[in-house]
């Protein structure tokens, strides 16, 4: 029997590493908390056991974070005229709380949090796969899943409408996540020859095709597209290369055209009633929402729901209501920076790719929830640690 496992001494690092593991897997997993519970109690583990290793190179963005929360926050004192839900202010703070991981994404951090992501993304779309798979092959057991997940998970298994056809999709709202992760595993497979990334691929791609969801298959036909395009360009193949380039662009625009005209899917004309919502509102006080907003947790009403709420899909418009205009495009600009130091430190090919999974997790935020929140921040915590820590060659 080995017992060398059980004779070594587990350091504070290794502590502090796993706890950090727990909470970034847990957070892909269940975001919602509402199935394990154990994502708070992980994470405020994680943070205890990391103070004697923390950074304070990235302070300024969970500084700026919080001034922008309790600055907006302020007005709904001195301008009391909008209605506000206590609970939802305090989970609004409970995300930006998360922030504080960036504390600890310094170079030669312990904290190896790309490789805890990636397998949080691909142990979701295991589950996600493998659940699309025996509900197609027993469509008797889906009102008991649906059910299931409907209560505990933000799991939907659900019908989507895709180019006039109905296509039976699982959903996970975090399942975004995967643009990253297979912009990745492709580089991995085409540039660095690692085959055994080939599944990986396949899963991540599975993961955005079974959501059923317009903007996540579109994602993975253009990472998928892209990638063989640049695999092609850099084996000097110009005239194959110019070929397949002309032909994925005219496709592909004809596939966003067809999207944006169809008009039948019921999700799409809820958010369009969003829209016209947003609209009023903000004609109704254009200096309120370009400078500080209704605050975090503001109700307003709006028509796609018939009802007042906190939040909708429009994720970029509900931080302009909330904190204004400005503090918005601060916010977006923060996320952009990570950028600049991957385009330095590592090959070029490696960059297109890895912008284009991260961006379109960016845009595809923009109509989902998962921006400013545990899972957001994660996603920037993951790029910050892959601006400073080198793990792929410079050269490809």
């Amino acid at each position: 029997m080995n017992t060398s496992l059980l004779k070594k001494k587990f350091s504070l690092k290794d502590f502090s590493s796993f706890f950090c593991f727990i909470t970034i897997v847990v957070g892909i997993i269940d975001p919602s908390n509402q199935l394990l519970h154990i994502k708070d109690i992980s994470f405020i583990l994680f943070v205890l056991l990391s103070l004697p290793y923390i950074s304070f190179e990235n302070y300024f963005f969970s500084l700026f974070l919080f001034t922008m929360f309790f600055y907006s926050y302020s007005f709904q004192f001195l301008f009391p005229d909008a209605v506000v839900d206590s609970s939802y202010v305090m989970h609004t703070l409970k995300g930006f709380i998360y922030t504080i991981i960036i504390l600890w994404m310094n170079k030669d951090t312990h904290l190896n949090v790309f490789k805890y992501f990636y397998f949080g993304v691909f142990l979701l779309s295991l589950l996600i796969f493998f659940l699309w798979c025996l509900l197609k092959i027993f469509p008797n057991l889906i009102p008991v899943f649906r059910i299931f997940f409907n209560k505990r998970t933000n799991i939907a298994v659900t019908t989507r409408n895709f180019l006039g056809r109905e296509l039976f999709a699982v959903n996970c709202g975090t399942g975004v996540l995967s643009t990253i992760c297979l912009s990745y595993s492709q580089y991995e497979v085409l540039f660095e020859n690692k085959k055994r990334k080939v599944f990986d691929s396949f899963l991540f791609s599975m993961c955005l095709f079974c959501s059923g969801t317009r903007a996540n298959i579109l994602s993975m036909l253009m990472i998928l597209g892209v990638s063989i395009l640049l695999f092609i360009y850099k084996n000097k193949y110009f005239s194959i290369f110019s070929f397949l380039f002309t032909v994925g662009m005219f496709l592909f625009i004809l596939l966003v055209i067809k999207f944006l005209s169809d008009k039948g899917e019921y999700s799409l004309n809820i958010k369009t009633l969003h829209l016209k919502s947003y609209n009023e509102l903000f004609n109704l006080n254009p200096i309120r929402y370009v400078f500080w907003g209704d605050g975090p947790g503001a109700l307003f009403f709006t028509k796609g729901f018939n009802m007042y709420v906190a939040q909708t899909e429009w994720t970029y418009l509900d931080l302009i209501r909330n904190y204004g205009f400005f503090n918005t495009i601060v916010i977006f600009m923060f996320y952009l920076v990570p950028l600049v130091d991957i385009y330095n430190n590592y090959n070029i090919y490696f960059c297109i790719l890895l912008t284009i999974g991260y961006l379109l997790f960016i845009i595809i935020s923009g109509t989902n929830p998962y921006l400013i929140n545990s899972v957001g921040f994660t996603v920037l915590a993951v790029i910050i640690y892959i601006s400073k820590n080198k793990f792929i060659s410079k050269e490809a």
